[in-house]
């Protein structure tokens, strides 16, 4: 009656090699891997494929044709190389078209003003912000100005109206005597 064990344990190895295998490549197994180059920090890429994001660590061995400079997001590549202890692929050739390198180009020479705009937006409302928030901050000041002003005034009543009753009193005490 315990023929479910191994189902089950079957089940468990095929999700466990499929995890595996979504997150990249095992240690020391060989792969080659065809993608667009999503990012690109320092060393490390990110390659978006048909199965998902791989990410590749360039070295000083890995060969690449021009140089390595030339990697850039937009460039189809393909990789070779062997899988790393952080489920990454170490990579050895990376090939691509001079085609595929001109379009790479065309797009970054495209991205390069949107990145341009973007940034000065990005000024633009942080000053926006601010000039927003020394608004709202003078216009507060001019609603405590105006209260300051009113009390202002009805101090001055009050200091008037005393000093009537000091005039009255000083008058009433010097004709006494």
């Amino acid at each position: 009656m315990q023929t479910w064990k191994p189902k089950v344990t079957y089940i468990a190895v095929l999700c466990f090699l499929f995890v595996g295998l979504a997150n990249g490549v095992s240690n020391g197994e060989k792969a080659k891997i065809k993608g667009v180059i999503a990012t690109r920090t320092g060393e490390t890429l990110v390659v978006s494929t048909s199965s998902g994001d791989v990410t590749v660590v360039l070295t000083d061995d890995t060969k690449v044709k021009k140089s390595a400079a030339v990697l850039i997001p937009g460039l189809r590549v393909t990789v070779e190389g062997v899988g790393d202890a952080q489920s990454r692929v170490v990579a050895k050739p990376i090939n691509f078209d001079s085609q595929d390198l001109e379009n790479a180009e065309a797009i970054q020479a495209g991205a390069t003003p949107t990145k341009q705009a973007v940034k000065s937006n990005a000024q633009n409302i942080a000053a926006n912000k601010q000039a927003n928030h020394n608004a709202e901050a003078t216009a507060a000041n001019q609603v405590q100005t105006a209260s300051n002003k009113q009390e202002i005034a009805a101090n001055q009543e009050q200091i008037d109206a005393d000093q009537q009753k000091i005039q009255a009193n000083t008058k009433r005490f010097s004709e006494r005597v």
